[in-house]
């Protein structure tokens, strides 16, 4: 799915032309469980596209280095540059999208949908806590972005705490309460809280929104929560 970037022709290159070491000589490294090159180098074009960006203390600003990167303009330069790194994300090269995405984050940091974004960008890199950062600086900007809620709420839910899973998708639904997903997922977290009858209430708000939840675990809530309806 990704793409390699400049370098992979070198590499190529270097290979066809004879070079004593093979691919998975390459990729083993040199020595004593040192990272091998091709992991050194996907390691610094990671660096190099969040280049600009701190991600400390749960939010997204700007570094000293922003200024190498990009100069601010305006919010319709920064909105043009989101459009061209949505563009870059489609391709699946995540880090050359991040990069895009921190470039528009630079010109126009005061605009939401930006990093709304780069955090969807950082997730299939395994970035979850600059993701996270992204998203919420993303709902500090705009409080009412129902997408930007779901997108924390998936974030929140996949770290498997209870009880910030039923808040975090409570306030998707304080704002929507026709959303699906949210209900299915309360009725997970609610079921693991020992709230059978919570879960089945849920369960049957997904249907009636054209939701569905796995079978069994319907089943088991409808026989714990003594549900009558099918």
């Amino acid at each position: 799915m990704h793409r390699v970037g400049w370098i992979a022709p070198l590499v190529v290159g270097a290979l066809l032309a004879g070079c004593s070491s093979d691919l998975s000589t390459l990729e083993a490294g040199s020595g004593g469980g040192s990272a091998s090159p091709v992991e050194n180098y996907k390691e610094q074009r990671m660096r190099d596209a969040m280049r600009g960006l701190s991600y400390d203390r749960g939010m997204v600003s700007l570094t000293a280095e922003a200024g190498q990167i990009a100069q601010r303009g305006t919010l319709e330069e920064g909105a043009r540059l989101a459009a061209e790194a949505a563009k870059v994300f489609e391709t699946n090269d995540f880090p050359a999208a991040i990069a895009a995405y921190t470039k528009a984050v630079i010109v126009a940091p005061q605009r939401a949908e930006t990093y709304l974004g780069l955090g969807r960008a950082l997730l299939p890199k395994g970035r979850t806590a600059e993701a996270e950062a992204a998203f919420r600086t993303a709902l500090g900007l705009n409080p009412k972005s129902l997408e930007t809620k779901i997108e924390i709420a998936r974030l929140v839910d996949s770290r498997g705490e209870s009880e910030a899973t039923i808040a975090a998708w409570k306030n998707v639904l304080s704002q929507d309460p026709k959303v699906a997903e949210a209900h299915s997922r309360l009725a997970v977290a609610t079921y693991y809280k020992g709230d059978a009858a919570g879960a089945w209430r849920h369960i049957s708000a997904c249907e009636r929104l054209g939701g569905s939840v796995p079978a069994q675990f319907k089943d088991l809530v409808r026989s714990e929560s003594g549900a009558t309806t099918p």
